[in-house]
């Protein structure tokens, strides 16, 4: 019979690594709270994040910097070390979750860094103006440029990869790491709503769904990194098999 052998090899870095990514995670929420963000996406007035002025605008450089690498950047690590981990098993479905689960931390990442630099600009610049008519120009630049990141890359695209790598992961756990997988299901299923939230124009549903990305995310991290905190070289399927098969075996 074949066996199906996981790769769970200990990488103690990576739940430091983790351990950073939600701290960043935690740091992005905060600084988001501050600004007004969720409250301002889940209303659609997306301009009213202007309102935090010259003294707030370095808040969202440094809210964007920390998704960059909360959310997108360090997510790639685990999405490599799980690869390396279940390469055995369904490697066909786990390469495609892992090439989008790339690709989602890839695109999250560069729509970040644009909203690192373009939030605090438009914020600076709409707050120090005293022309009317400028002040509507950097308001409708502010809403065009995050809209098309916001619902573009991030709601359209980069959500609906994140739910396909989540997915795909959770059907290649199940078999391995139950428990583990229900909350990588969570993922994907937040993940998935929000990106067909997005599509539809369907706001609410979409804001929920990013809520619940928001919260389990850093539960993924800590549980990948304590399973690469504590694994062993090998570990297969069939062992119990075959250690009954060895116990049945006749002696010589």
């Amino acid at each position: 019979m074949n066996t199906v052998d996981t790769h769970f090899t200990r990488t103690r870095f990576l739940l430091l690594l983790n351990i950073l990514a939600v701290l960043f995670c935690f740091n992005t929420v905060y600084l988001a709270i501050q600004a007004g963000s969720f409250e301002y996406e889940a209303t659609g007035n997306i301009v009213g994040q202007l309102e935090v002025g010259v003294t707030g605008s370095p808040n969202l450089k440094w809210m964007m910097l920390s998704d960059m690498f909360g959310f997108y950047l360090f997510s790639i690590p685990s999405a490599l070390y799980l690869w390396f981990a279940l390469r055995e098993d369904r490697p066909y479905l786990l390469s495609i979750s892992t090439v989008a689960g790339i690709l989602f931390g890839l695109i999250g990442a560069i729509g970040a860094a644009i909203l690192s630099v373009v939030w605090p600009v438009l914020t600076v610049l709409h707050a120090t103006s005293t022309d009317p008519t400028a002040q509507l120009v950097f308001q409708e630049t502010f809403r065009i440029l995050t809209m098309a990141v916001q619902d573009g890359m991030w709601g359209r695209l980069e959500f609906f990869l994140s739910g396909v790598w989540y997915l795909g992961l959770s059907i290649i756990l199940w078999r391995h790491k139950k428990a583990f997988s229900v909350i990588v299901f969570l993922n994907a299923a937040c993940a998935l709503v929000t990106s067909f939230g997005k599509v539809l124009d369907m706001g609410e549903l979409a804001g929920l769904a990013l809520t619940g990305v928001t919260y389990v995310t850093p539960l993924f991290y800590i549980w990948i990194g304590v399973i690469a905190w504590r694994g062993t070289i090998v570990t297969s399927l069939k062992t119990a098999e075959f250690t009954e098969a060895g116990r049945s075996a006749p002696k010589a």
